[in-house]
């Protein structure tokens, strides 16, 4: 007798991500850091990390679009939909771990998400794995076990 049964769908392993270290040419300046704060690592590394969460999503079939960072704020954001739903994440500068990042997850207060918009911590910003699997679960286009 076999087990014909399909095993459950993970989230891919994570991909190789560059040390996250300042390159030639950054100016933490332009990115709004001011001269006394530790410096964030360079916003090219930044672009890789989305590039890779944005490919591990991909692999669920969740959709993603990309948000790049504004002069008011320097974190880059990504709008993940699937399942019918959709979520924001945004990879800033952790606060836990000065000139690292984090994914935090953006929620919207008040009806219809009207409010203003608040933040919460998801996971370290180079752990795509674990990043992937959260937003596939909120999204609901991974099994959940009971």
């Amino acid at each position: 007798m076999t087990d014909e049964r399909k095993p459950q769908e993970e989230a891919p392993p994570a991909p190789t991500i560059p040390e996250q270290a300042p390159s030639a040419g950054s100016d933490p300046a332009a990115l709004g850091a001011s001269p006394d704060s530790p410096q964030v690592t360079d916003p090219c590394n930044r672009a890789v990390i989305v590039g890779a969460l944005q490919s591990a999503l991909a692999n669920l079939g969740v959709h993603t679009k990309q948000y790049r960072p504004t002069r008011h704020d320097g974190s880059f954001g990504v709008l993940a939909s699937g399942g019918g739903m959709t979520q924001m994440v945004a990879l800033k500068a952790d606060g836990k771990r000065p000139g690292r990042y984090a994914w935090y997850w953006l929620w919207a207060d008040g009806l219809r998400g009207e409010g203003p918009i608040t933040t919460e911590r998801a996971c370290d910003g180079e752990d795509i794995s674990t990043a992937c699997t959260r937003i596939a679960r909120v999204l609901g286009v991974v099994p959940v076990a009971v």
